[in-house]
């Protein structure tokens, strides 16, 4: 089965008035790392909780599941 989500980093960065590259710094990620992320690439699990703890936000918070369409 495959799950899909949507992920609302984008907009919460900019909420949050967050440059990227701080995100990237304070998660312990590389900056190319966080752009594939943005881009859609799902990250590991390790990696979601690092971006989570910088954000504040939760994990399921940020990784929305995508409804099935009716």
């Amino acid at each position: 089965m495959n799950m899909e989500y949507e992920c609302r980093l984008e907009e919460i960065i900019k909420a949050g008035g967050w440059k990227k590259g701080y995100i990237a710094d304070r998660a312990g990620i590389h900056r190319s790392t966080l752009t594939l992320i943005l881009k859609g690439q799902m990250p590991y699990l390790h990696v979601a909780l690092m971006i989570s703890d910088v954000v504040g936000i939760p994990v399921q918070d940020i990784w929305v599941k995508k409804e099935p369409p009716t």
